[in-house]
């Protein structure tokens, strides 16, 4: 073989080798910072989570507050059968 063609072939054996090396460091990045990735998307739908509670808190608070305004809470009785259900509904169980 020629020395030309040695040369060739050692350039080309040196950039697989480094296409290699590249790879598996990517791959191991990428197997650290996953589980902090994750971390922090479950840390984004728990605020977010807990911020449409909030919005809807503060929702029936300020419904509650127009209807006390406007005298409508004494003319609207929820039907005992409807209180009930609501009690006792599995995803009213499964929320709290």
């Amino acid at each position: 073989m020629s020395t030309q063609t040695q040369t060739k072939n050692t350039q080309a054996n040196n950039v697989y080798s480094m296409y290699k090396q590249n790879v598996q460091k990517y791959f191991e990045n990428m197997s650290k910072i996953t589980p902090q990735y994750f971390q922090a998307i479950i840390q984004l739908q728990e605020e977010g989570m807990k911020t449409c509670e909030k919005t809807i808190n503060a929702t029936v608070s300020v419904q509650q507050e127009f209807a006390k305004k406007q005298a409508l809470q004494q003319k609207f009785q929820m039907p005992q059968e409807l209180q009930s259900l609501i009690q006792t509904s599995k995803l009213f169980k499964q929320v709290h």
